[in-house]
């Protein structure tokens, strides 16, 4: 019995890995005939409207506005739109000093697309742009960043996703933030492009028409993600462009917390929702001949990646405590995986930092996977809170951490009362002695005029008895 459970799950986790690696395999061949979009300088400039989302960005904001800043892009076709939320006060008035529009949101009701929605709903009603540009808070462009998205837009394009990196790659964490990036860049992006679908979105560095994004972003529910938005667009046919050439770099390292496991939690779950949210559009999409929304769904049905790589090694323990030969074809699906996401690799990543980081990507994917599934899948079959789970966590830390630094206070002013009594006590003692002194002599006194008395009544007997003749 055990043993024919244990054949169908190994041929049920084999076929769902089987699919999810074929459709990696062919975008990631597609994207080594991936061909540079370049556009024809031209002499037009687009009105740009540059929309921040600034989350607890305190150190970091001002890399982006720097950034902005050294375009060679005319800046009086440049507005900037801050959307500030969870900052400190100091910091919304250092950025209330800059050119730029700025509106405070609550900080529990922050998404990214409600980020959008406020931002949108609060800027110049007036002011007419072209192009929208959506970059986070402490991520950075190259100098020519506007002028090539103006290029792409002045020869038709509509949406455009950028090349996202991460220049600064010193340990291994970093390292495979960097390698996992441009794995998702080559098969999602530019193998996408190259066999003529739309480039997937990254939620930043990406740019829409300004008329069509603030007439749609509304229509989005608050609770609504990025897949949400996603699917939005595919379903309305707009083909999103991919720029490979036309860089901005991520956060720093540091604000994000190295490589973000909890975020990867997080997606695993959005992904669910999604796929249970838009697997309907499938017919849809098939019967309205939208081949990009169809491949979306598709892709949200598959495996995560995740997951996927930790099935693949679990079962190459689990396989030989059984039958030899089941464990071939999952030793043989191991090798085909890394030979993808070899493919999807660029050559500037090999080198010796990313042998080292290479070598500790099973540990961290095993990490990931015991970090995410508590929290994520388990929530995502919960009916309240679905989209704020990850936020209630993060709220808990904190109310925890507060709590912390109330007990440390306590601890030190009960330490200053300690001292302090110690004192009092050291006094008290210190006097004690004092009056063990006064008591000493006193004592003494008391015994000599004892003595004194005794004396005199004994010569007043020896009077009595022997009285004085007369």
């Amino acid at each position: 019995m055990l043993w024919q459970i244990v054949s169908i799950l190994d041929i049920i986790l084999f076929i769902m890995v089987l699919i999810t690696v074929v459709y990696l395999s062919v975008f990631a061949i597609a994207s080594l005939f991936y061909s540079k979009f370049e556009a024809p300088a031209t002499r037009k400039t687009a009105r740009i409207l540059i929309l921040i989302p600034c989350y607890r960005a305190d150190d970091i904001y001002q890399l982006t506005l720097d950034a902005i800043a050294a375009q060679d892009y005319d800046p009086r076709a440049i507005d900037i739109m801050v959307v500030s939320a969870g900052n400190k006060p100091i910091t919304n008035m250092k950025l209330a000093q800059y050119n730029l529009t700025m509106c405070i949101m609550p900080e529990d009701e922050y998404t990214d697309v409600r980020a959008w929605q406020f931002g949108m709903d609060h800027c110049a009603p007036l002011r007419l742009y072209d192009i929208v540009l959506i970059i986070e808070a402490g991520e950075t462009m190259q100098p020519t960043y506007l002028t090539d998205i103006n290029e792409a837009f002045q020869l038709g394009s509509k949406a455009i996703q950028t090349h996202r990196t991460y220049p600064h790659r010193t340990t291994p964490k970093e390292m495979l933030t960097a390698t996992f990036e441009e794995i998702n860049s080559s098969i999602f992006r530019m193998g996408h492009v190259a066999l003529g679908l739309s480039s997937g979105l990254l939620g930043s560095g990406m740019a829409f028409e300004h008329k069509w994004f603030r007439d749609n972003i509304g229509l989005l529910t608050a609770d609504s993600d990025l897949k949400a938005f996603e699917a939005m667009v595919l379903a309305a046919g707009r083909y999103v462009d991919y720029l490979d050439d036309t860089h901005f770099v991520g956060k720093p390292q540091k604000a994000v917390g190295g490589l973000p496991v909890i975020d990867r939690s997080k997606w695993m779950y959005a992904q669910w929702h999604a796929l249970r949210t838009h697997v309907k559009d499938l017919p849809r999409a098939i019967l309205q001949g939208n081949p990009d929304l169809f491949d979306k769904v598709f892709q949200w049905i598959l495996m995560p990646r995740v997951v996927m790589m930790s099935i693949i090694a679990l079962m190459c323990v689990i396989t030989p405590l059984f039958w030899w030969s089941m464990t071939l074809k999952w030793l043989v699906m191991g090798f085909w995986v890394m030979l993808v996401f070899a493919i999807a690799t660029p050559d500037y990543l090999i080198n010796r930092e990313w042998e080292k980081a290479f070598i500790y990507a099973p540990l961290l994917m095993v990490k990931a996977l015991f970090d995410a599934l508590p929290s994520g899948w388990a929530l995502a079959f919960t009916r309240s809170h679905k989209d704020e789970w990850i936020d209630d966590l993060r709220q808990g830390s904190e109310m925890l951490m507060e709590q912390g630094e109330k007990l440390k206070e306590q601890g030190a002013k009960l330490k200053e009362q300690g001292a302090k009594l110690k004192e009092q006590g050291a006094k008290l003692k210190a006097q004690g002695g004092k009056l063990g002194e006064r008591s000493g002599f006193f004592s003494r006194l008391s015994r000599i005029a004892g003595g004194r008395r005794r004396d005199n009544t004994t010569d007043s007997r020896e009077e009595e008895a022997h009285p004085w003749p007369t």
